[in-house]
């Protein structure tokens, strides 16, 4: 069975951070989109500041994978 997406929920904590590398190998190897999506609890931040919140998780999950942004 090839999967056709592979989808890696972050809360961008330790364990998520180690576990990134291989949800990202996983998707290449089977050729799938890599979708990244950033879980929080709905209180860690202002709905107001969506932009900042968005540059945030750019760079760090480019960090992450050692790309720069």
């Amino acid at each position: 069975m090839t999967a056709k997406s592979v989808l890696f929920a972050t809360d961008f904590s330790p364990v998520s951070d180690r576990l990134l590398r291989y949800a990202a190998t996983i998707a290449r190897i089977q050729g799938a989109q890599f979708l990244v999506a950033h879980v929080a609890a709905p209180d860690v931040y202002n709905i107001g500041c969506a932009g900042a919140v968005r540059s945030a998780v750019r760079d760090g999950l480019g960090l992450i994978l050692g790309h720069s942004t």
